[in-house]
């Protein structure tokens, strides 16, 4: 977990895509030279409507880090408030 005090959701999203790409590129030699990594990374904002505690603030992060492993894995997906609206219409 990685908690980014006055970031916006973007930039949030950027430091986590940033991550995801130095985790992949990482290389090793030796016995572990075939040893590719991944990651998938969930990303949520706070503060934001419906979000009143750390648990459910986490929870949308975790939520967010679960679609990106159904979706394929080695990806961030996120938390768009937006679309979590029209869900609930």
């Amino acid at each position: 977990m990685a908690i980014l005090p006055d970031s916006s959701l973007k930039e949030a999203v950027f430091v986590a895509e940033r991550i995801r790409l130095s985790i992949q590129e990482t290389s090793f030699s030796g016995e572990l030279e075939d040893l590719h990594l991944t990651a998938s990374l969930g990303v949520a904002s706070f503060p934001q409507e419906g979000v009143s505690t750390v648990d459910s603030f986490i929870k949308l992060a975790d939520d967010a880090l679960y679609r990106a492993k159904n979706n394929g894995r080695n990806r961030v997906e996120f938390h768009n408030p937006e679309e979590a609206q029209k869900d609930l219409q």
